[in-house]
């Protein structure tokens, strides 16, 4: 560990050692053990003590349990192998603290700069320590803590920040410095809107810039608010003062400043000294705190600090929090530009013609009729460097980069404007924030990504981790105080978090529900979203009072072809293709989706071969909003079922080489498949379309986990009255129920299936549909144990399929076939049924069907004692599984697996992959079959005799808590006993 080590506490909570900078700690937990110990610096702390602050539930025991796990995680984190026990903590059986000598925090700097404020003998050096305790106070203290010691200590600390800019405001008074006291008393007042001598502070600097209006317009504003909210009026000195500058604005000129308030005991400062005139930062204060989004900060604060760099374009839908991450980088950089940083807002001026009204007004200069206001600016802005914040400039966008001959520059392009500015500023640098890119060369444009949400269900210490979530949870606070994140609430929470995909606006004010609705319902409710989306602030622009405004601000802005394109891309859900949005939106598909992606209406994902568009929930909403209104609704979701219907009838079935790409392609349009699902349960002439969706996509759903979901969908379009009309697809659909029903062991229900779809086989006179029945049928009486019949139905269906020479269902048959000899014992004949399908699959590149084939080999070899070519073909199966994506084969293999580490009497070994197998079967909710549950509970029978019972629990209960890629790693790498 290096010799220093600095703990961060306001804001986000961070550490800073040997040049890194921690953000996440191993548990919530610790971080705040952590926390607490830096906040009380200079104590001891007795582990008693520390066990009834963090664990008061817990009896004792488990308490100091938990009290040394979290500290042994802290020492892992900040005390790493090669570093001296005690070099952060220092810890004995009774006391606990950190390092004092090497150990400082933010806080411990926050106060002493307070108390050098204090004993500071001139004005400007008093001034400097305050800016410097405030510039400290990144933000409240562990915003993410609740615990009552941390609301204490957030509230003291608060008060202090609040105090420490009254203290700068008057420091800055008392030392002539105007410009800088009065940004400074507006951000307390904002803090404090109740602050009388703030307040008065803030009329007196105002009087002394020579602004009476302002000083009025400061008292009425105070005067309404104190009247309309505590029924009071202002006190008489704020009444005198502001009567005396309303008879004489020029009352003060001349005169002493306003004496400074200092703490008791603190001795008159010395004549101040007044520094070099510094222009301060001009900023919106922001009343909320900020989440997240340290990535984006980062790299926003590298491209504008980079010297080539002169025009960054924050680019986002509505509400995608860009003013306020543009705000935040602002004030990030801002010392870099010496406090030369403007705010610029644009959204409520109606054309670019008045930017350079309101950029004269943001740098207050003064009226002058008979000049050019652009020469004005360039003069004022000078030759320092400097940054203005161009906030919402998507409306006010135009062709044409340069003002015509005919017209003057402040009728030109908005885009023009800015690109002169630049021109004619040599250091002069914009932030822009925009729903499209201004188009100007050398502008660097920055798409800003919705927050991050939770992909998972975690415990509500580790959700805080997403910025979503944390975001959540402080608005919800700020609507209802008492609102925490608990295991109650926080699946409800994470999952508001991900159907809002991250938009900051739209979990704002969902957050501001928390005081009426319960996560849980307002969850519920969301199905008409955009209503319930509305803000009660009265500080936000009109836009952004409610979500539809933000988003009918940017809809507003298209034209009428690309809004019609715009909800007919609505139909989407999780994206789409190019070559599927050009079938179902049409051919111009190309320029619409660039120009929505221009406009920040969705957005672009690169994946490994392709492109996919989409848009964000909310955007959806709203579009399909739009496309229902103009009766397109049905329409485009007919062709939208029917072309990924076509889509997986053309890959569903495919048993080659490709069949785990295919996979893949199903996949990524699996919430498409979804929404295809519930537009055809609706059914009458939607059913059809929805047998042959089951028809084609129920290896898709066995292979890749979704049987589940999907077995009641199958179900609910055959007993559709309209469904008995297509009997081709009928069929298909039988079959794709009766592969479901048996994967979950309803051999009942699969039966049924069968039996219906043989009759209709023989109907249509369709040898296809036959032999895929009578394999199937094989297949049921087969796990039931009927290994005669199953025999009789394999044979049946091969004959057939060599008929219409199907060699990828002869295959099949013959692995299957393989297994009934190998249950009567037939073993040399099970081996040569294995190898003839293996070698007809491998001809085929039918991968799933050779997976199966390796695997039935490995349990012959096992059965002949030949260990080593088990775990070859064993292996080799595991492996394609994997690749494929096929989690119940790779169920199967590590069922095999630990019967082959049973032979070798390696039972340690077979537990856990026993313990493997039961979690994913488990995950799938795919039993054994009757006959195979019987073999495997012997196999289980035996490891349990040969193990003491701890060490089979342990080794069990371990396999089981393995994910299925280490699961399948522990298969493939650990050598046998």
């Amino acid at each position: 560990m290096d010799e220093s080590c600095r703990i961060e506490l306001l804001g986000e909570m961070r550490v800073v050692q040997n040049g890194q900078i921690t953000t996440r700690f191993r548990t919530q937990k610790s971080a705040m053990l952590l926390a607490y110990l830096a906040l009380n610096l200079k104590q001891s702390h007795s582990r008693d003590r520390l066990i009834d602050l963090f664990w008061p539930d817990m009896d004792i025991t488990a308490g100091r349990d938990n009290l040394s796990t979290a500290l042994s995680a802290l020492r892992r984190q900040f005390e790493p192998p090669g570093t001296p026990a005690g070099s952060l903590l220092i810890a004995d059986r009774q006391n606990i603290r950190l390092n004092s000598a090497i150990v400082t925090t933010d806080v411990q700097c926050f106060e002493e700069s307070l108390k050098a404020a204090e004993r500071a003998e001139t004005e400007y050096d008093r001034a400097n320590h305050y800016e410097i305790a405030v510039t400290l106070y990144r933000g409240e203290l562990l915003p993410s803590a609740y615990d009552e010691w941390a609301i204490l200590e957030q509230s003291r600390l608060r008060t202090q920040f609040l105090e420490a800019l009254h203290h700068w405001s008057i420091s800055l008074e008392q030392s002539k410095r105007y410009e800088e006291a009065l940004p400074v008393v507006i951000r307390l007042i904002t803090l404090d809107p109740y602050h009388e001598e703030a307040v008065r502070t803030q009329m007196r600097l105002l009087a002394r810039l020579g602004r009476p209006a302002s000083v009025q317009e400061v008292y009425l504003k105070l005067e309404g608010l104190l009247r309309e909210e505590l029924d009071v009026a202002p006190a008489r000195a704020t009444r005198d003062l502001a009567e005396r500058l309303r008879r004489d604005p020029n009352a003060l000129s001349g005169e002493q400043q306003a004496p400074l308030l200092l703490p008791t005991g603190v001795p008159p400062a010395a004549a101040a000294v007044t520094p070099p005139n510094k222009t301060p930062v001009h900023l919106p204060i922001q009343l909320t705190r900020f989440f997240g989004r340290e990535k984006e900060l980062q790299e926003l604060e590298r491209l504008l600090l980079a010297e080539e760099t002169r025009l960054v374009t924050l680019l986002g839908p509505g509400g995608a929090g860009k003013t306020r991450l543009s705000i935040e980088t602002a004030s990030r950089v801002a010392k870099a530009f010496d406090g030369r940083v403007w705010f610029v807002g644009l959204a409520d001026i109606p054309d670019a013609s008045l930017i350079l009204y309101v950029l004269s007004n943001v740098l207050h200069l003064p009226p002058d009729p008979g000049s050019d206001p652009m020469e004005r600016i360039i003069t004022y802005l000078g030759e320092l460097p400097c940054l203005l914040v161009l906030d919402n400039m998507e409306h006010l966008l135009r062709s044409g980069d340069m003002p015509k001959k005919s017209e003057n520059l402040a009728a030109s392009g908005c885009a023009a404007l800015i690109r002169l500015l630049i021109e004619r500023v040599p250091q002069l640098k914009c932030l822009a924030t925009s729903r499209q890119a201004l188009r100007i060369g050398g502008e660097r444009e920055f798409p800003l990504p919705p927050l991050s949400i939770p992909l998972a269900a975690d415990s509500p210490e580790l959700l805080l981790n997403s910025e979503s979530v944390a975001l959540y949870t402080d608005r919800a606070k700020h609507a209802k105080p008492d609102f925490a994140l608990t295991e109650n609430n926080s699946e409800a929470v994470a999952g508001l978090c991900r159907m809002l995909e991250g938009m900051p606006l739209a979990i704002e004010m969902a957050a501001a529900w928390a005081k009426a609705l319960p996560p849980a319902r307002m969850l519920e409710r969301l199905e008409t979203r955009l209503d319930m989306l509305i803000s009660r602030r009265r500080d936000l622009p009109p836009r952004h009072q409610s979500m539809r405004a933000a988003i009918e601000w940017s809809y507003d802005l298209l034209e009428p072809g690309l809004q019609k394109f715009f909800q007919r891309f609505s139909v989407f859900r999780g994206g789409s293709t190019l070559e599927m949005a050009e079938i179902v939106c049409g051919q111009e598909a190309l320029n619409s989706l660039a120009e929505l992606q221009e406009q920040s209406l969705l957005v672009a994902i690169e994946t490994t071969d392709d492109t996919r568009y989409r848009m964000l929930e909310p955007l959806r909403e709203f579009a399909a909003e739009k496309l229902s209104e103009c009766n397109e609704s049905e329409h485009y979701h007919r062709l939208h079922a029917e072309s990924f219907v076509r889509l997986a009838e053309e890959i569903g079935n495919i048993v080659g080489s490709d069949l785990s790409s295919n996979m893949d392609r199903l996949e990524a349009d699996v919430d498409n498949i979804r929404a295809v699902m519930a537009w055809c349960s609706e059914g009458g002439d939607r059913s059809q379309i929805g047998l042959r969706a089951a028809a084609a996509l129920w290896r898709f759903w066995q292979l890749r986990d979704h049987a589940r979901e999907s077995r009641p969908f199958v179900v609910h379009m055959l007993n559709i009255p309209e469904a008995k009309d297509h009997l081709r697809d009928r069929a298909g659909a039988l079959h794709a129920a009766h592969c479901l029903s048996a994967m979950h062991g309803d051999y009942a229900a699969s039966a049924l299936f069968l039996e219906e779809a043989m009759q209709i086989a023989r109907s249509l006179n369709d040898d296809g549909i036959l032999a895929l029945v009578l394999n199937e049928m094989g297949i049921i009486t087969q796990d039931q144990g009927e290994n005669e019949a199953a025999k009789v139905h394999y044979e049946e269906s091969l004959k057939l399929n060599r008929r219409l020479n199907r060699r990828g269902e002869q295959s099949v048959n013959l692995c299957n076939l393989g297994v009934v000899a190998e249950c009567m014992n037939d073993l040399e004949g099970a081996k040569r049924l294995y190898e003839e399908a293996l070698s007809m699959q491998r001809e085929l590149g039918d991968m799933r069907s050779i997976a199966i084939a390796l695997n039935n080999l490995g349990d012959l070899a096992i059965i002949a004692g030949d260990y080593a070519q088990a775990r070859i073909h064993q292996c080799e199966s595991l492996k394609i599984g994997m690749a494929m994506g096929n989690n119940r084969n790779t169920t199967y293999v590590f069922e095999s697996l630990a019967k082959l580490a049973r032979c070798e009497e390696d039972f340690e070994r077979a537990a856990r992959m026993m313990g493997a197998a039961e979690n994913l079967r488990e995950r799938l909710h795919t039993p054994l079959a009757p006959i195979e549950q019987e073999e495997y509970n012997r196999i289980v029978d035996t490891v349990k005799k040969s193990l003491d019972p701890l060490i089979f629990e342990t080794a069990y209960r371990t396999g089981k808590s393995y994910t299925l890629e280490s699961a399948a790693d522990y298969a493939l790498n650990v050598e046998p006993a």
